[in-house]
């Protein structure tokens, strides 16, 4: 205690060890070059469930701090600032490895986020039945928040049993849907007069109608 913090205890579950004070107030641990300093949190059966460590490295682009959980490293951030989970070496600034796919790295165009494993691969977006679960493609000069002002927009929705998966581009509305029964509809949202290929032209007008 240097001074108080206020109107404020310890929780009762983390109260061995109190550090407080009037301002920023904080702990350091301390350690030479090219070694680890970390905290390590266990029980009188396993010392090391959980640890938490940096490593001091005297090159500074080999210095990372590292989460650890049953005695395995399961997450880093590198020197770079980049976030490996499941693995020791990021390839973008978030990579999420299960397995090693082999040599391959990702692209320098698309390594912000780096999806890796040894098998049939993917990410999953959750949604309640009457939401859309979307993918959108923004930049600066496409200003504001809205749908309206996105570049690109692919979209998928459960529909009320009619599943369905939208693509826009530079615009809310929906320049082709990809029907659950196979159907295509481009430039028009409606089902009527429609074949398994339906386009539409900004006039209204049915330029192609495949059956």
């Amino acid at each position: 205690h240097t001074a108080s913090a206020g109107d404020v205890a310890a929780s009762i579950h983390y109260d061995d060890l109190v550090v407080e004070g009037s301002g920023n107030t904080g702990i350091s641990i301390l350690a030479p070059e090219d070694y680890t300093s970390g905290i390590a949190l266990g029980s009188n059966n396993d010392n090391d469930i959980g640890y938490i460590y940096a490593q001091h490295s005297s090159t500074a682009g080999s210095r990372f701090m590292a989460f650890a959980v049953n005695a395995a490293e399961r997450l880093r951030i590198g020197s770079d600032g980049k976030v490996a989970i499941g693995t020791d070496s990021a390839d973008g600034t978030l990579h999420v490895h299960t397995a090693s796919c082999g040599t391959e790295a990702a692209s320098a165009y698309g390594n912000v986020l780096v999806i890796e494993d040894d098998g049939d691969n993917g990410m999953t977006i959750l949604t309640p039945d009457g939401s859309y679960g979307q993918m959108i493609w923004q930049s600066p000069s496409a200003s504001g928040a809205g749908i309206s002002t996105a570049n690109a927009r692919i979209a998928a929705g459960y529909n009320s049993g009619s599943p369905r998966l939208d693509f826009s581009v530079g615009a809310t509305s929906n320049m082709m849907t990809l029907l659950s029964s196979g159907d295509v509809l481009i430039g028009t949202s409606s089902t009527t007069n429609s074949g398994r290929f339906k386009v539409q032209n900004s006039d209204g007008e049915y330029t192609a109608a495949f059956f």
